[in-house]
């Protein structure tokens, strides 16, 4: 398994787009700059799923 995994997001981030970034590895790198909207329950799930990679020791950059 990969210990860092680069993922660069080219769409909008709402609640149900959030699902593809959350997958198991060590350390995740999103590349942003393709991102041309997120809205609020896109951002609270990103958060939440930080909070929770924190606990299992996966960091989310």
């Amino acid at each position: 398994m990969p210990q860092l995994k680069i993922i660069r997001i080219d769409m909008s981030i709402y609640f149900s787009s959030v699902n593809h970034i959350q997958k198991r590895t060590n350390h995740i790198l999103i590349v942003a700059s393709g991102i041309n909207f997120i809205d609020l329950t896109g951002t609270e799930a990103l958060i939440s799923g930080n909070n929770r990679l924190v606990k299992t020791v996966v960091a989310l950059y």
